[in-house]
């Protein structure tokens, strides 16, 4: 029998955030398998002691005072408040050692001064992945293209682009000098990185999709679901689904008002839940159609919420391969969303759900409506969209995928 291949996962946090919990599922889903064997390097938390490696915790407190001092100085600049930046730039000490004796080493999201270029340096030569979770590896200090940037120049402004400038420099630096290997979770982000570095290097990319928990797979019947959760049993349901809620204006909450608003006119038989932090000045999802559960961290819990909709609609102005979409598709359930991005992958247009050309709640609230009046909201369209989902994003095609990369790294740079 061959060797298992070892692999660390570097990630910042592993219970917070869609990347956090991509690697977190495929270090579970690797470990499945009987070709790997996966463990996690992550930040000190209460909640993951059970992992293999955690960082010391006065080093996850310094990273936070730091990580929160440059959030207030750019909130106090008001120019980048609505979009999220990283440096990584900082040398922190009290950086727990990673035994060097491991065939790959796969990093995902690395930020908040958890991970810096400076310690990827330290990781031995060729043998390291980086899963593209948003677009800061391949940028500077942007995690995606600036949206609803102030166009005011100063001083302050034009350090930040020096900046942004300069890290970008650095990380093309290391990624050549380390020989790092990409894999793109969907194929917008894989032009991206394309796009980013050709000027430079010729990355080496390939596109594996983030993995899929084989719970969201499960039998569970509307009725029931709806039931158990106290939802009307007569209404067409719509979910929706931000942990930061209306925070992140990237992730478009504030146009799903607008069309809960233009909806709410014109119809009244649609509910609306909601997961997510959603506390807002004007309270305004404070409406009679709305349920809110707040932060849901319970994977089964989640699995009833999305059984008992009929659609999920992801109004994200851009976006990678939101898990929510992914999630939804394994539960049979059409996706609505914008035309961009890896939205695209996720979304079998007419098929699996419907993508919206015009960015604007107007046409948001048209795409939700056609999409509960179709068939895809159909139960046999629903056995159609989990079967695409199986093949695409399940645990076992997944693990293919990275298992074969792992090898060829492992064979290739022996």
């Amino acid at each position: 029998m061959d060797k298992k291949i070892s692999i660390v996962q570097i990630s910042t946090d592993t219970n917070k955030g869609g990347a956090g919990k991509a690697a977190y599922r495929l270090n579970n889903s690797l470990n499945k398998s009987r070709d790997c064997k996966s463990i996690i390097y992550t930040s000190q938390n209460k909640n993951n002691s059970n992992l293999d490696i955690n960082e010391y915790k006065i080093r996850t407190y310094t990273r936070k005072i730091i990580t929160k001092f440059f959030r207030i100085i750019f909130n106090a600049n008001n120019i980048f408040k609505n979009n999220l930046t990283s440096f990584s730039l900082i040398k922190i000490p009290f950086l727990k050692s990673i035994p060097d004796n491991f065939d790959i080493y796969n990093l995902h999201w690395i930020q908040h001064e958890f991970f810096s270029i400076y310690d990827i340096n330290k990781l031995t030569n060729n043998k390291i992945v980086w899963t593209l979770h948003d677009c800061w590896p391949i940028s500077g200090i942007f995690h995606y293209d600036p949206i609803f940037v102030s166009k005011k120049t100063n001083n302050f402004f034009k350090l930040l682009l020096w900046l942004d400038n300069y890290l970008l420099k650095k990380k093309l630096q290391t990624i050549k000098k380390k020989n790092i290997y990409f894999v793109a979770p969907s194929n917008w982000i894989k032009q991206e990185a394309i796009n980013s570095t050709s000027k430079f290097l010729k990355p080496k990319i390939e596109v594996i999709p983030n993995p899929v928990p084989s719970l969201f797979f499960k039998e569970i019947n509307k009725t029931s679901a709806r039931s158990e959760l106290n939802l009307p049993l007569d209404k067409k349901i719509v979910f929706f689904s931000s942990i930061g809620g209306l925070k992140d204006l990237r992730k478009g909450g504030y146009l799903l008002i607008e069309a809960i608003k233009d909806i709410n006119n014109s119809v009244n038989d649609i509910f609306f839940i909601m997961v997510g932090e959603y506390k807002t000045s004007n309270d305004e999802f404070n409406l009679n159609n709305i349920r809110k559960f707040g932060l849901v961290k319970n994977d089964y819990f989640l699995l009833k919420i999305y059984k008992a909709c009929d659609l999920v609609v992801i109004p994200s102005l851009i976006d990678n391969l939101p898990q929510v979409g992914t999630e939804a598709q394994a539960c049979g359930r059409p996706v609505v969303a914008f035309n961009e991005g890896g939205l695209r992958d996720i979304v079998d247009n007419k098929n699996t759900g419907i993508l919206i050309n015009q960015k604007s709640s107007y046409d948001l609230s048209k795409g939700i409506q056609e999409c509960l009046n179709s068939n895809l909201i159909k139960e046999e369209y629903s056995q159609k969209i989990r079967e695409r989902a199986q093949k695409i994003w399940s645990e076992q095609s997944v693990n293919k995928k990275y298992i074969k990369l792992y090898k060829k790294i492992s064979k290739d740079r022996s």
